[in-house]
């Protein structure tokens, strides 16, 4: 359930707001059950599809609305799998935060940030593979 229309949730938010800002106190945050399997089943999912392309030598980037789909070959599947990889890290970081309870959110915040980021650096890499193998 979303934590903006979930009582429980909005209530938590608020105490760990208010904790924070007038004791000092930390209070780690928290993924609902829902989110948690959410997450895992994406990650497991992009991971999946990457292997099997990579496997196949065929990595289908699914086109938007009525747009063909992307079919990439050799390097640039290989580019393409590890940025997958790298966002499905990110994902199952959200979930290891989610347990760690220590007071150091802003560091899975950066990993996070360093795995889109080179996410994205991969993927602008494969077009330019592709630019200079064609």
């Amino acid at each position: 359930m979303n934590p903006s229309t979930d009582p429980v949730e909005r209530d938590y938010e608020a105490v760990r707001a208010r904790a924070k800002s007038r004791f000092g106190v930390y209070l780690p945050n928290r993924l609902s059950p829902t989110e948690r399997l959410a997450y895992c089943a994406l990650a497991l999912a992009l991971i999946a599809h990457a292997t099997l392309g990579v496997y196949l030598d065929d990595l289908i980037l699914p086109g938007r609305r009525k747009r063909p789909d992307i079919h990439v070959h050799g390097w640039q599947a290989w580019l393409i799998a590890c940025s997958i990889y790298l966002v499905a890290v990110s994902l199952i970081s959200r979930i290891v935060d989610h347990y760690d309870k220590r007071n150091n959110e802003h560091r899975y915040r950066q990993f996070e940030q360093l795995a889109w980021y080179l996410s994205g650096a991969l993927v602008a890499l494969s077009f330019v593979v592709r630019i200079f193998e064609a």
